[in-house]
């Protein structure tokens, strides 16, 4: 019944992963089978199916096919795949179908001892239920180990506090998180462990697969004007803004809590309204997953675009005063041609300033660096109308 049973559910798993429009298979699915087809080996040993010969054939098919694997394209999505290479790969250097058929074939060969010395087929499965056991523990610690570094690399730039946003809103509970371009697995975590947040906005064509709460749509009006779906209710007054890349700054907001990029939450009087809006200029440094997702690396230097763009939206004419701190070396920004010069220090600050002629504006800051190292830190923003300023940045 398990040899029928994981034989049905090995076709079905593989024929439902080979539709997925992906690059790799996923394991979750065969998962399932795996459980009976280990089931099935122990108890086809202890009746004594297994014999020297029947191993050592169904041994060597077993690391041909795994020579034939492609490779690994997600460590996420090919958990054992992964966990059954690496520690060739960092041994011998191997690739990924090498580590693992080298892998398949020292597990092979153990079993295959524990069956030549013909002992009673009651230590004869033991013995290879032990080999299985060691299979597994190897896997087990490499997969942890990758577990751990990836938990870590998410939780970069969040506050050391899991229920930090709950903490942050105090008695609300009724926080709309606000996604530019995807949820993030940091505000997926945040929202996770604070379950205040009631629904979540994403713009058109967001990635927004593992939402928590209920999912509409938002958009921003020629004014500024925030425009969310009424299928969520009525628009909300606190937000927890999950922006990746970009600083969304809204007009008379009162900052819950701000601990960093990833980690705002802001709370307004009326409608939301936003003031201005960043592009970041530069990516996050940081741990960042190599390709395929296989290990967790510190990038301590990241890319710059050249240039810091966003869009105002002032009620009349305006001023956008720049705070910038100086890096290892002079630096020049520039701001409708005209040249800034950021000077090199340690300490201290430079100003430059960039009109806002009308009610919906957008800015280009040249810059002169294309990478974050040594270059100059935009620290502060203020949006300055008259009669009103606010910080923005």
């Amino acid at each position: 019944m398990t040899l029928i049973a994981s034989l049905v559910l090995t076709i079905q798993a593989g024929w439902f992963t080979a539709g997925q429009p992906t690059h790799w298979h996923i394991e979750r699915y065969v998962a399932y089978a795996a459980i009976l087809i280990v089931t099935t080996a122990v108890v086809g040993i202890r009746r004594g199916f297994a014999m020297p010969a029947r191993m050592a054939g169904t041994g060597a098919v077993l690391v041909l096919l795994c020579l034939l694997m492609p490779g690994l394209g997600s460590a996420l999505e090919e958990r054992a795949y992964y966990a059954s290479a690496v520690r060739v790969r960092d041994l011998i250097g191997t690739g990924d179908a090498a580590g693992l058929s080298i892998a398949a074939a020292l597990a092979g060969a153990a079993s295959l001892a524990v069956l030549w010395k013909r002992a009673p087929m009651a230590r004869a499965t033991t013995g290879i239920a032990m080999v299985i056991g060691i299979v597994f523990l190897v896997q087990s610690e490499a997969a942890w180990q990758w577990q751990i570094d990836a938990t870590r690399m998410d939780r970069h730039g969040e506050p050391p506090d899991l229920a930090w946003l709950r903490h942050d809103v105090g008695n609300s509970r009724d926080v709309a998180e606000l996604v530019i371009a995807g949820i993030t697995p940091e505000g997926k975590t945040s929202t996770f462990f604070s379950p205040v947040v009631s629904r979540v906005y994403g713009l058109s064509g967001a990635y927004t697969t593992h939402a928590i709460g209920r999912y509409c749509t938002w958009s921003v009006q020629p004014n500024g004007r925030l425009e969310f779906s009424h299928l969520c209710g009525p628009p909300p007054r606190t937000l927890y803004l999950d922006t990746l890349g970009a600083h969304l700054a809204l007009r008379d907001e009162t900052v819950l809590g701000d601990h960093g990029p990833l980690a705002r939450v802001v709370h307004v009087p009326t409608e939301p309204r936003v003031l201005a809006y960043f592009a970041r200029s530069c990516d996050r440094v940081g741990p960042v997953h190599t390709p395929g997702l296989r290990a967790v690396v510190l990038k301590t230097t990241a890319q710059c675009s050249g240039s810091l763009t966003g869009v105002a939206f002032p009620d009349r004419a305006a001023t956008l005063r720049l705070t910038f701190r100086g890096g290892t070396a002079n630096h020049y920004v520039a701001v409708g041609g005209a040249p800034h010069l950021i000077p090199a220090q340690s300490t201290g600050t430079t100003t430059v300033t960039v009109p806002i002629p009308d009610r919906q504006h957008q800015f280009t800051v040249d810059e002169d660096w294309t990478t974050t190292a040594g270059a100059p830190e935009l620290v502060r923003a203020d949006l300055i109308e008259p009669g009103h300023t606010q910080r923005v940045y």
